[in-house]
């Protein structure tokens, strides 16, 4: 009976999450995800569909997951990156709940754990799949490592090389907070043999030999080194000496917006005791946190903000606090504290998402795909130029206009795609028309990565992205709100991204949670889980091992397409059934 009433209640807040995340798509008609990275994961997905599953750069497991997905059941790119968003957040919420759960903690805790992490997934589902994914694989393998059963180590080995394949760079911080806690662990009781500490050691190695190996094969193919984010082409442009002050200001708007509930959820995790091998866990994760945060304010590293993203400890940690805090009082004050703290942080959070709106609009997509077609009729290797004004979006412009165009150009001129922020007139005389520092290093820098070439340039114009009249002078009109240095006749280009619709996206999530419950649960139970841990983390496992299967298909030359996706799904699906069968 416990079993059950666990089980329906993660299924509840589930449900809960998931209506909560699909209300600005369905209140407000939304018909493209929400999130500045979404137009990223498309030309991600149509260049490793098309050429090679490493072409996009260093993690194959998030192209592995979207384009088999999107092949198996017929379903646009676009909306997929939008369910994966959902899907993966609200899985996250069941996964650290089930962590404190493992560790034996009343139903309160793990249950409030839960809403406050699914809560705290607001900053990942917010357009960042790599980090979503890294960070969903990366706890259910810890949840299993904590449950102890006859098969942890490598269940979670599995599930740790999944989310290095997902997000690399990621994997070695989350692994160095792992390996610090069971060292820790194992200092503290060094005749514990059977204990989490113990096993994370043999996952994590062979997880991280499993991640390192799916990343060094995508250098059999092509591959290309494209900037998708204003701090790359910053660092390629010379402007390093930049970031540190981006990344304070940036840090500065997150403290502004979030702050308040940053800091109350911090009182109250300063109050948990969690003895447990997670407490260790949790306490190594928020120490390195804190520990690092300081220097990413002063060095030009990534953004400090990239680790509260990260930084799921917070949610749980305060969930222990405050459950502690609240059994001082009656359970009638117990619950209206509990209610006042949930409440204040889902209204905040309600007050942030549901008037949101998607970063890359139809607008910009219209427009790309007429520029797209445009691009598609000129020859191969010539280098494209989009230009870019708008005085009060210097730095975000470039990589927002390049992504934008990259999505609905054909996949093989992808690379051929460049920014310039500045005057048409530019690119053809080749000089820089700014005097002012940093904007003249960074068109400086641009026109030199256009030289290198040695072919004349495409130069196109989109409106939404260049709001400066006399482009459209220089140029021709190719389409509404596009302009290019000549016209040439249209051609059709596949795979071009579409606005879907409200009822698409929030279809699209059900269709990916049901599929990945059922593609997982054998899994779970072949690794000993049962009840409601092995229902909740299905998913996860349904994730990794379309992550692990399919990028072993893609690299030794399966095609990517609808028969080959769906028999990876379907081989996940069957094996999970038959080990579940042979080992639960």
């Amino acid at each position: 009976m416990s079993e059950r009433r666990d089980l329906l209640l993660l299924a509840a807040i589930a449900t809960a999450l998931t209506s909560f995340w699909l209300v600005p798509y369905v209140a407000n008609g939304l018909s493209m995800p929400i999130g500045p990275d979404v137009p990223v994961y498309v030309w991600w997905g149509r260049l490793a569909e098309a050429q090679w599953i490493g072409a996009p750069g260093h993690r194959p497991g998030v192209t592995v997951v979207l384009v088999t997905l999107t092949d198996a059941f017929h379903i646009q790119l676009l909306t997929v990156v939008g369910g994966v968003l959902v899907a993966g957040g609200v899985g996250i919420a069941v996964t650290c709940g089930l962590l404190l759960r493992a560790t034996r903690v009343d139903r309160w805790t793990w249950v409030l754990g839960a809403v406050l992490a699914g809560l705290y997934a607001r900053f990942l589902i917010w357009g960042y799949v790599a980090n979503l994914l890294f960070v969903l694989l990366f706890l259910a393998a810890v949840v299993v490592l904590v449950e102890e059963r006859r098969m942890s180590r490598w269940a979670a080995a599995a599930l740790f090389g999944a989310a290095g394949l997902s997000h690399p760079y990621f994997f070695v911080f989350g692994a160095g907070i792992l390996v610090l806690a069971a060292l820790g662990h194992r200092f503290r009781d060094p005749e514990m043999k059977s204990v989490p500490a113990t096993s994370a050691f043999t996952a994590l190695a062979a997880g991280g030999a499993i991640a390192a190996l799916g990343v060094g094969l995508t250098f059999l193919g092509p591959h290309y080194s494209l900037s998708a984010a204003p701090d790359p082409i910053l660092r390629k442009s010379g402007l390093r000496s930049l970031l540190p002050e981006i990344y304070r200001i940036r840090t500065q708007a997150l403290l502004m917006s979030d702050g308040w509930w940053l800091l109350l959820e911090g009182i109250f995790a300063l109050g948990a005791r969690l003895q447990h091998f997670t407490g260790r866990f949790l306490g190594t994760w928020a120490a390195c946190t804190l520990l690092i945060f300081p220097f990413t304010l002063v060095l030009p590293l990534f953004a400090g903000q990239r680790l509260v993203f990260f930084g799921f400890f917070l949610p749980l940690l305060a969930s222990v606090g405050l459950v502690k805090f609240a059994w001082r009082f009656t359970l009638s004050r117990r619950v209206l504290l509990l209610l006042v703290v949930v409440g204040a942080v889902t209204l905040e959070t309600a007050g942030w998402w549901w008037p949101a709106s998607p970063f890359f609009t139809e607008e910009q997509l219209r427009q790309s795909s007429i520029a797209g077609r445009v691009v598609a009729s000129t020859p191969l290797g010539t280098p494209v130029v989009v230009v870019v004004r708008q005085e009060d979006r210097e730095l975000v412009l470039p990589a927002k206009a390049l992504n934008a165009l990259r999505t609905s150009v054909p996949p093989d001129r992808i690379p051929e795609i460049f920014a310039y922020f500045g005057a048409v007139e530019d690119i053809f005389s080749g000089r820089p028309s700014s005097s002012h520092e940093p904007l003249r290093t960074l068109q400086v820098a641009a026109l030199d990565e256009i030289s290198a070439v040695r072919r004349a340039p495409f130069v196109i114009v989109l409106s939404a992205f260049n709001d400066d009249p006399r482009a459209r002078d220089l140029l021709k009109q190719a389409g509404p709100g596009v302009y290019a240095s000549q016209i040439t006749a249209a051609v059709s280009v596949a795979g071009q991204p579409e606005p879907t619709s409200p009822a698409g996206i929030a279809g699209t999530v059900i269709l990916i949670d049901l599929v990945l419950l059922m593609t997982g649960l054998g899994w779970a139970r072949a690794a000993g889980l049962t009840g409601a841990t092995a229902w909740g983390l299905a998913p996860a496992f349904a994730m990794a091992g379309v992550v692990l299967l399919g990028a072993a298909l893609y690299v030794v030359g399966f095609p990517i397409n609808a028969v080959v996706a769906t028999g990876c799904i379907v081989t996940v699906a069957g094996g999970g059934l038959l080990a579940s069968r042979r080992l639960g």
